[in-house]
């Protein structure tokens, strides 16, 4: 808070007049507030821009959240980001040699957003957001939610660092006339978290998701290339604010593009963590894959060690059926409203309760006959691979989806900048 109202005096007794309205919002409820829920946290974020504000999405450009800032978590800074603000991020951040003297090697730019902050909640919602990188170092091991969390670890110069690198990217971000978004990064990203052997073993249809993802990277460089060039030119504009009407449509349909991509390919494992629609099921194919070869070789505790990393089904080893169907049910069985940010961001799940218990007991009994539960592995693998092909084929409309618009704005003429110093 104190961080945020120091950028802002900053900005008042520079004199500087925004072009845009800059909202300053302190957050509640970010560490719990929602009872028997997964996603119990990050509350007031949520309930801010899906209830309270909802018509902030599609307007807001960017939301700045900052954690931790007063601690150097290493010798490395970095801002994480949505994947779509990356380039632009860099571009400010590259040949300055900022932040050296706090930090000597350097700030990073990283993507794209987790869940252990409010940026999260903002980015789903359709708001491209970034948070000061704090989950490097070993202080979120040792410190954090710690009584050694104290005014020990207090570094002014780190604190005063960060309000000056923020405060310059309020003022990047109020001198551009369209959103810089840059959907190349994004489709680079998907790109990369494909596993083109395995979709074409499994039949999956892997190589047309990659000619799609390829078409959609080149046309989201392009589309940057034109924001890029018409942000150039606002900026050698005396009057800025009259030629950014002339853009407001553009900015529109990039930001409907930006949350059709959040909406698209946002997806969370049973861990929190963020990945793409495929990836899921794919990790958990692979150790279905291992589970089986294990029990062909008679080794049960190998399978087992495979099948704890499916789902949530680590929940099957430690306690009763009855506590493990109520942490599968309050993610796959309650309403949008309760699950907040995590609505719809868990597609699949699969119950291994039975097997993993048929298993335990093989291994108290030292038995080695596996048939039962190979039969029942075997029809896990069908399920899990009619789910990624069903994954890989929504991609591949998903992805078609955003070419479409990704063309219908290279091809308006009305949004072409062919001269930046004008």
């Amino acid at each position: 808070v104190a961080l945020m109202l120091g950028i802002g005096r900053a900005l008042i007794q520079s004199g500087f007049r925004p072009e845009k309205t800059i909202v300053f919002c302190a957050m509640a409820a970010e560490e719990w507030g929602m009872a028997d829920s997964k996603y119990d946290w990050s509350t007031g974020a949520w309930q801010q821009v899906s209830v309270v504000h909802p018509e902030w999405r599609g307007k807001v450009a960017a939301d700045f959240n900052f954690e931790l800032p007063a601690h150097a978590h290493g010798k490395k800074d970095a801002i994480r980001t949505v994947y779509e603000y990356a380039d632009f991020l860099e571009s400010l951040l590259g040949g300055t040699g900022v932040g050296k003297d706090v930090y000597p090697e350097g700030v990073a730019v990283l993507c794209p957003v987790e869940t252990m902050s409010d940026d999260f909640s903002m980015a789903i919602s359709g708001i491209p957001s970034m948070v000061n990188d704090f989950t490097s170092g070993q202080f979120m091991e040792t410190h954090y939610h710690t009584q050694f969390d104290n005014d020990d670890y207090y570094d002014e110069a780190v604190y005063r660092f960060h309000h000056e690198l923020y405060g310059c990217l309020v003022m990047a971000f109020d001198r551009t006339a369209v959103a810089p978004l840059n959907f190349e990064r994004l489709f680079l990203a998907l790109k990369d978290s494909l596993d083109l052997d395995y979709s074409e073993k499994t039949g999956a249809g892997g190589e047309r998701l990659k000619e799609l993802t390829e078409e959609a990277a080149r046309l989201g460089k392009a589309v940057y290339e034109q924001v890029r060039r018409i942000n150039e030119k606002c900026r050698n504009q005396e009057q800025p604010w009259k030629y950014r009407e002339q853009y407001r449509e553009l900015e529109a349909v990039l930001m409907q593009l930006f949350k059709m991509e959040q909406d698209s390919f946002v997806r969370l494992d049973w861990h929190d963590e963020v990945c793409f629609p495929q990836e899921a099921v794919r990790r958990n194919l692979k150790l279905v894959r291992t589970a089986v070869e294990c029990l062909e070789n008679g080794h049960g505790r190998c399978a087992l060690e495979a099948i704890y990393g499916i789902d949530n089904n680590r929940y099957a080893f430690q306690f009763d059926e009855e506590v493990f169907r109520h942490f599968t049910d309050y993610v796959m069985n309650q309403e949008a409203g309760r699950l907040q940010w995590g609505a719809g961001r868990i597609v699949h799940h699969e119950n291994l309760f039975h097997l993993v218990q048929l298993l335990k007991g093989k291994l108290e009994e030292e038995d080695e006959d596996f048939t039962e539960e190979l039969l029942i592995l075997k029809r896990v693998e069908e399920n899990q691979l009619a789910c990624y092909l069903d994954d890989i084929e929504y991609m591949n409309h998903a992805i078609e989806k955003m070419i479409q618009k990704l063309k219908e704005i290279t091809e308006n003429e009305s949004w072409k900048v062919t001269d930046c110093t004008e």
